[in-house]
């Protein structure tokens, strides 16, 4: 799985951790490293569902971040890209 991707959506995740840690080339890396932290990322800024965080597959966890729409959601919204609850 590819770290700029949302586990619950499959969208573009937009983890500016995870962009500044992308080579020039545009391969994918992994998940951002602690000192990687530092930098303003959307994630910072809001509160994550509880409700998101508990619906990401458990072979995801800790490989990428949510999407801020998916972070956002509560259980009982479907995700627009795949229908799931999240």
């Amino acid at each position: 799985m590819s770290a700029d991707i949302c586990p619950l959506c499959g969208a573009a995740n937009a983890c500016a951790m995870v962009a500044a840690a992308q080579p020039a080339t545009g391969q994918s890396v992994s998940s951002p490293s602690s000192a990687q932290v530092a930098l303003d990322c959307w994630c910072q800024r809001v509160a994550v569902s509880a409700n998101a965080l508990a619906q990401i597959p458990a072979d995801k966890v800790g490989l990428a971040c949510l999407c801020p729409r998916c972070a956002q959601r509560a259980a009982h919204t479907p995700c627009a890209e795949t229908g799931q609850q999240a």
